[in-house]
């Protein structure tokens, strides 16, 4: 799907490697340039199939690896070399640290003046917080979105919200952009992605709520956060959950037809007790049955009410096979294992079956086509500046 775009990454753990993961999907040319000091950690953290972590293979299919001596001058000359009939740069480092290493925007830039350069940062490359560390928890605890998970005790999400919405996601609208803007121009920009920022910027709901009711509401009060007895989760029989979320009027009353609860039907925008009423009649009708006696009922009815599986259950969803959105990949140490497709379902998408790359797999591939001789990489060898 995408032209012949060469993305340099710099990236580690999640936010950045899940951006070039999409991207690579999508048809670019893909490097993971890793120091050969210790790479990408992430391939090494335990729980291991065998030799890898599973999230690395995940998270790194359809790329290549080259290890180099960051901290050695030849090594960044080898860097600069690359940088020169590459496209883009995504890396994930604080700020001023790919200075440390003559491979920031304004270095990169003289070398390739329309080159596009991705920062990945949690609160910006510049400010008072520039410097300052943080994960996907603390980005949620700043943007009030953690605040409205503590109902009676705290929920951490089981997936990391700020580090896949604040950044990754964002990340990959950035490149996208600015290769159009390229496209079109012929101009590289700086682009930077600041998780916190673009964390915030996706939280229309709960602003929505504030500019109506001219407050916050406490957590599991908002429209879509327990406020409303028609969208919300309830218990059943069984001690498994079911979701009624019935926003529009059309599903409400299908839902109140189907479970002969007629006189629900005007009771659906209710508010303080009248709501804490509906909820209970709601909890006790869901209670009446098991789970798979509701999904019984349910099944044939498109009134948006769903049960909560466990993800043992999600991945073998007959939908997500069908689709393909889960599949299996083979790995030539790691075996079998299931993956997750990107979900964009077009004929024109570009698939590559490349596994993920061992550190510095690609080398002296990627050095040769750079044409440095065997001699010479060779040498870079016996000087440890590449792996």
């Amino acid at each position: 799907m995408l032209p012949p775009i060469k993305i340099l990454d710099f990236t580690r753990l999640l936010p950045g490697p899940l951006a070039t993961l999409y991207l690579a999907d999508l048809g670019a040319e893909v490097i993971k340039v890793e120091d050969n000091k210790q790479g990408d950690y992430v391939r090494f953290m335990p729980p291991l199939l065998k030799n890898y972590s599973p999230l690395y293979l995940l998270l790194n299919r359809n790329k290549k690896s080259i290890a180099i001596d960051f901290y050695q001058e030849e090594g960044q000359n080898i860097i600069h070399r690359l940088v020169q009939e590459a496209d883009v740069v995504i890396e994930g480092f604080k700020p001023g640290t790919m200075k440390k290493w003559n491979l920031d925007y304004e270095t990169l830039k003289s070398i390739k003046p329309d080159l596009i350069y991705i920062a990945i940062t949690g609160y910006g490359s510049k400010g008072k917080w520039a410097n300052r560390a943080g994960h996907d928890l603390n980005f949620l605890g700043y943007t009030g979105i953690l605040h409205h998970l503590i109902k009676n005790e705290v929920t951490i999400p089981p997936i990391q919200i700020a580090d896949v919405l604040g950044g990754s996601m964002h990340a990959v609208i950035a490149t996208l952009a600015a290769y159009i803007h390229k496209l079109t121009y012929h101009e590289g920009q700086f682009l930077d992605i600041a998780m916190l920022d673009a964390t915030f910027a996706n939280t229309h709901m709960l602003l929505s709520s504030f500019l109506a009711m001219r407050t916050e509401l406490p957590p599991g009060s908002d429209l879509l956060t327990g406020g409303m007895p028609f969208y919300d989760v309830y218990p059943t029989k069984d001690n498994r959950y079911m979701v009624l979320a019935a926003i529009e009027t059309k599903f409400w009353k299908l839902f109140c037809h189907t479970v002969q609860r007629e006189d629900l039907l005007p009771k659906q925008f209710v508010f303080g007790e009248d709501a804490k009423l509906v909820r209970h009649e709601l909890t006790q009708l869901f209670q009446s049955k098991t789970q798979n006696e509701w999904i019984e009922i349910f099944d044939p009815v498109d009134c948006c009410v769903t049960p909560v599986l466990n993800y043992t259950e999600a991945l073998q969803l007959k939908h997500f096979q069908e689709k393909n959105t889960i599949f299996s990949s083979n790995h030539t140490t790691e075996g079998n294992f299931k993956s997750l497709n990107i979900p964009i379902f077009s004929e024109k998408i570009i698939r590559h079956d490349r596994q993920a790359p061992a550190w510095g797999e690609h080398t002296q591939e990627i050095l040769e086509k750079l044409q440095f001789s065997e001699i010479q990489i060779d040498n870079l060898k016996q000087q440890k500046i590449i792996l």
